[in-house]
């Protein structure tokens, strides 16, 4: 069984290249994470006799606030990619069925190359993150000069990153590997293309995160009662709108949760929906590539999700940052651009990250383009046409991931001018901070058309008479 495992990983490396590159990056993430909160918890008593500078209270928020706000974005990536995978190898995972392998072999071997590969990103992460441990820590404890955190890099909590990547791999893997055990290996072959259907497991992960983000992540139900009723004074008012304003974060960022996990559903019809308004006749190669997108709702869904949730975590964050600085400092930005740079770098490994796992998404799926342009050359369709075509089908996967970004950013903007309004203060102290979401959205953009064109490139530039020999009769 072993030799099956590396020689799959072998013969389907494009695959798995992608899913360990997603790894390795989650892994470094994790490990200047999992460094800077250990520090903070082994100088408790170093921080609490520091005469200036933060405390201990103050650090240990940051780096929950920075867990919160990177943790979740981080696994929903990983089981993203994790996920395609299963999908992408379903055909392969039946021909060994009916070649004699059994359901527990097939499944075992699934487990094993997402545990492996998880364990590889995770070594190659940690030896990537380490040398930088010090960096990060004086980065995001900032304090002053002559005084220094030594940053503390216990090999518990970096064997438990590790450990955690593992269990975030096999626990992506495990739903792929019991449907490719248990559906007949004949009914998969004999389906033209993988489904991406809101199985069981999802929908009870979805009643169980919506009733965790319900009654655990919103604003209370009397929050804007009381901030009605709070002391009238400057600070009194804005200290209940900023209490309610940070809840109002975490919604939004539970909402970017429950959209990524019904992704299959709402994906499809967000893109289905606005691509439909131009008319057929107008964009025939518009046409193209709208079908062309939803043909394949797999790799759809699973470009889209990842690039949603970068733009909603820069959009809630420095939103929520910039709207608290207005509230606290009556309408004063200065204590929120000296906080910025440090945000900025702290949150854009995440979001980075994010995006890399759209790329990732579209160039493990490369060479299944081939025969979808060879039939559109074979149809007398210029290398002009099919590159439009190809731009624009990055277009729809960007901008569908804009839009699905846009319902957790309204709720947001939606809940603080609420806020704001019941204090009696200015609604010019809301702020939806959309520069760096729309960088966020411009990096996938360009990005995903650098992928997608390089995929088509080698169907472009070959001969007609050996494209036709790509067509399966």
């Amino acid at each position: 069984m072993f030799r099956l495992v590396f020689a799959d990983l072998r013969a389907g490396w494009r695959l798995w290249a992608g899913a360990f590159l997603i790894c390795l990056g989650a892994a470094a993430v994790f490990t200047l994470l999992a460094v800077f909160a250990g520090t903070v918890v082994h100088a408790r008593d170093w921080l609490d006799r520091l005469p200036h500078g933060p405390s201990y209270a103050q650090l240990s928020e940051a780096a929950a606030m920075l867990s919160l706000f990177t943790v979740a974005p981080t696994v929903i990536v990983l089981a993203v990619v994790l996920g395609l995978l299963g999908q992408q190898t379903a055909r392969q995972h039946a021909t060994w069925r009916l070649s004699g392998a059994l359901p527990g072999q097939v499944r075992h071997v699934i487990v094993a190359q997402a545990g492996i590969t998880a364990l590889v990103g995770a070594a190659a992460g940690l030896a990537l993150a380490l040398p930088f441990r010090q960096r990060a820590v004086n980065l995001l404890a900032e304090i002053p000069e002559p005084d220094r955190l030594e940053a503390w890099a216990s090999p518990l909590w970096l064997g438990g990153v590790a450990v955690v990547m593992v269990v975030v791999g096999v626990a992506g893997a495990s739903l792929p590997a019991f449907r490719a055990s248990r559906r007949p290996a004949a009914l998969v072959l004999a389906e033209p293309k993988p489904r991406r259907a809101m199985g069981p497991f999802r929908w009870v992960l979805l009643g169980l995160f919506g009733f965790v983000a319900v009654f655990g992540m919103s604003p209370p139900p009397g929050g804007l009662e009381e901030i009605r009723q709070a002391d009238r004074s400057a600070k009194g008012s804005a200290d209940a709108v900023a209490d309610w304003v940070t809840a109002c974060s975490n919604t939004g960022l539970a909402v970017a949760v429950l959209l990524a996990i019904a992704a299959p559903v709402v994906a499809p019809l967000v893109l289905r929906a606005w691509t439909a308004l131009l008319p057929a006749d107008r964009a025939p190669l518009w046409q193209l590539a709208r079908h062309s997108a939803a043909a394949k709702l797999v790799v759809s869904t699973a470009a889209v999700t990842p690039l949603m949730v970068a733009v909603d975590l820069f959009g809630v964050y420095f939103g929520t940052s910039r709207t608290l600085s207005a509230v606290l400092f009556q309408g004063d930005q200065g204590a929120s651009r000296d906080q910025l740079g440090h945000d900025l770098i702290a949150l854009t490994p995440a979001v980075a990250l994010a995006v890399i796992g759209s790329v990732a998404v579209l160039a493990m799926i490369s060479r299944r383009r081939d025969r979808e342009l060879a039939v559109l050359r074979a149809q007398t369709a210029t290398s002009r046409d099919m590159s439009v075509m190809m731009l624009f089908e990055a277009l729809i996967y960007a901008v569908t991931a804009a839009l699905m970004a846009a319902i957790p950013l309204c709720v947001v903007a939606v809940l603080n001018a609420l806020g704001i309004a019941a204090a009696g203060m200015p609604l010019s102290y809301l702020h939806l901070a959309l520069v760096f979401p729309g960088v966020a959205f411009g990096a996938g953009l360009v990005l995903m058309t650098a992928v997608v064109l390089a995929a088509g490139a080698p169907a472009i530039r070959r001969p007609v008479a050996e494209t036709l020999e790509m067509i399966p009769e």
